[in-house]
């Protein structure tokens, strides 16, 4: 609607040519929006569009620095256990993959596949002819303990057991492993699975 430029109030006339100044300023399409839908190009407008892209999130520096931090707290907690921990782990875990290894062997080779275990070390046969021979493969042959690993067998001074083409032992059997004060039992079920309790 039209309106008389006569008929408006001098106050009026001020803040309608201040208007028409500001939009032709900051370049706006169409004169008639009200101010706040033009652009605005004053310094508080930049400070706040710079506050608010500051929140936008962290900066990859930011995030390289607490990984890095997260790492060297991970290296220290590695380095804090004690030596013979790893190393009876280290046995212990191994000892468990292989003889996973040769009881899956067994089912892949379709024959028999035995374990042996003294307090120094362990070591795999295979049935050959209808004799128990050493098994010579990589990762299934003769293996001793680390230093100062036992296991830990009781009389007999010695475990045995023997997994069928089916990958099922003859029996359970659990290993203990010692390393000074630290412990570790690997355990062969009768289904023939393996596992290791620290």
């Amino acid at each position: 609607m039209p309106t008389n430029k006569s008929a408006l109030s001098p106050s009026l006339k001020h803040v309608i040519a201040s208007e028409a100044k500001q939009s032709r300023a900051t370049g706006a399409l169409c004169s008639g929006l009200p101010r706040r839908f033009a652009p605005r190009n004053d310094v508080s407008s930049k400070k706040e569009h710079h506050v608010a892209k500051g929140e936008r999130g962290f900066t990859l520096i930011e995030l390289l620095v607490v990984v890095a931090i997260i790492g060297l707290g991970v290296t220290a907690v590695i380095f804090a256990l004690p030596g013979n921990d790893r190393t009876l782990y280290a046995d212990a875990d191994r000892f468990a993959a292989r003889v996973a290894a040769a009881r899956d062997l067994a089912v892949v080779g379709g024959q028999p596949v035995a374990l042996w275990v003294s307090p120094s070390g362990y070591g795999f046969e295979q049935r050959i002819e209808g004799q128990w021979q050493p098994m010579s493969a990589r990762g299934i042959d003769r293996a001793d303990w680390r230093d100062g690993t036992m296991a830990m067998l009781g009389d007999d001074g010695m475990q045995r057991l023997a997994f069928d083409n089916n990958g099922l032992p003859n029996e359970g059997i659990v290993v203990e492993l010692r390393n000074g004060e630290t412990a570790a039992a690997i355990s062969v079920n009768d289904l023939g699975e393996v596992s290791v309790d620290r």
